[in-house]
């Protein structure tokens, strides 16, 4: 956030979706391990969990991977997820000329949650079939071939759905994820309060 931003859209997403993400995204390179960017995934990971780690154990290695991700972040100008979401949520003094548009309503609602942002920016309504052509050409079937909740683990894109991290969440990983980012979690409405462990079955039943 810089204060000079006279109004402006923040694109959020779930945290614990986040993760899950860039987990993914990291592991997805180790197919690489001959090419400067395999050897570097290859390199943190092992750091991280272990020489003998198997990428496909989502659950047992997220906890260790997230604790790295939140101490040495390299995207969003090296902040964490956390700390970039209540930078631009403003803490006591919310900040009413940002607009939050989360990736779970683009996912649920594309067309109205774009046109409405748009018609908060601009101050007047948007071309209803500009709108639904942008969402469309952007779609993940556009995009990819495939539709969400078609996993594909070596692609850029690879569900393209919301609440996949119960999926790759052990309970430790949701405490550790809740003793980091908890606060986060409930400010931007993801959870009504910080006893969100204990709403969800993290056995470790995928989908």
């Amino acid at each position: 956030f810089h204060d000079g931003f006279r109004r402006a859209w923040y694109v959020c997403r779930d945290g614990r979706d986040v993760m899950v993400s860039l987990y993914f995204h990291r592991t997805r390179f180790l197919s690489k391990p001959d090419t400067p960017v395999g050897r570097s995934a290859r390199a943190m990971l092992e750091k991280v969990l272990g020489r003998d780690f198997d990428p496909a154990d989502s659950r047992g290695n997220m906890a260790a991977f997230i604790r790295h991700e939140f101490a040495h972040p390299r995207q969003s100008f090296r902040a964490n997820w956390r700390d970039h979401v209540m930078g631009w949520l403003g803490g006591d003094r919310p900040r009413s000329h940002v607009h939050f548009v989360k990736y779970e309503s683009l996912l649920e609602d594309g067309v109205g949650t774009l046109a409405t942002a748009i018609e908060w920016a601009c101050g007047r309504p948007a071309s209803d079939w500009v709108v639904a052509q942008t969402v469309e050409k952007h779609s993940m079937a556009r995009q990819t071939g495939r539709t969400p909740g078609a996993e594909d683990r070596g692609n850029f894109i690879r569900k393209g759905v919301a609440g996949d991290w119960v999926n790759h969440f052990s309970p430790e990983t949701a405490a550790e994820f809740d003793r980091l980012a908890g606060d986060a979690l409930v400010a931007l409405g993801y959870e009504s309060d910080r006893g969100w462990l204990d709403r969800y079955d993290l056995s470790g039943t995928t989908s």
